[in-house]
């Protein structure tokens, strides 16, 4: 068995002694020591006292007795005590260990997104070497703290480290976008062609040989990260490139 996991069984162990020992021990002070004789028989020469002789036990007064705690349950209850110490100083140490390891991955991740503004999810999977749930996590928690900001593309989401201001990170966001979109062959020849001019959907369609569904949406994706204006005349729908666009892109 690996280390990782001898911590937590002897942590389980030191509990379930401690709870055993407890129910023991309260056990034995409510029904009095039911390990040894309850004494109720009393013999006299072999004759059990009789009741309705003078000078019987029964014409004394009835007093209660306070009941003796067996000996043996104080070394229950130190074994209950000593397990219980065992398992709060473990789960203590356990808790620790957890929230350092979180914090250690966490920090290498906002280093990263520090260093590389727009990175996505994938990238940081594989620059750091984590499942995709523990990325999640961790992201989760860096944005709720401020510390990154993100912000949704047309393909994937990227991060960016709060240091750079919110609008500075959406600006970059932007530029990222656009650099992702005339990565494609497709959308940097629909560009080059709106360089000319305003072109229909169906010239586009026609002059690069695609499906209409297929020029629509690269269209909707530039559109919505601003490179292009859309404009129905008609039965026909125009595309232009926005005055903003640097066209020597």
């Amino acid at each position: 068995m690996s280390r990782r996991r001898i911590f937590p069984v002897l942590l389980a162990g030191a509990f379930i002694i401690a709870a055993a020992a407890a129910i023991i021990s309260t056990y034995a002070v409510l029904v009095d020591d039911p390990f040894s004789d309850s004494g109720e028989e009393v013999q006299d020469g072999g004759n059990r006292s009789d009741p309705t002789l003078p000078g019987s036990d029964d014409d004394a007064p009835v007093e209660e007795k306070a009941k003796e705690i067996p000996g043996w349950v104080f070394g229950v209850l130190g074994i209950a005590i000593g397990g219980a110490v065992a398992f709060l100083v473990g789960s203590g140490n356990l808790y620790l260990r957890s929230k350092r390891g979180e914090n250690l991955v966490r920090a290498d991740l906002l280093d990263l997104i520090t260093i590389n503004p727009g990175i996505n999810l994938s990238s940081i999977r594989r620059e750091l070497q984590l499942s995709q749930g523990a990325v999640s996590y961790h992201i989760m928690k860096l944005e709720k703290s401020g510390k990154i900001y993100s912000d949704k593309g047309s393909k994937e989401r990227r991060y960016y480290p709060s240091s750079m201001g919110y609008m500075a990170a959406m600006r970059q966001s932007q530029m990222d976008e656009i650099e992702s979109i005339l990565a494609n062959d497709t959308s940097r020849s629909i560009v080059g062609m709106l360089r000319e001019g305003p072109r229909s959907q169906n010239e586009i369609v026609t002059e690069l040989n695609v499906s209409p569904s297929t020029v629509h949406w690269h269209m909707e994706r530039m559109k919505k990260a601003g490179l292009i204006s859309k404009e129905q005349k008609g039965r026909s729908v125009f595309y232009e490139l926005n005055d903003q666009v640097d066209k020597n892109t």
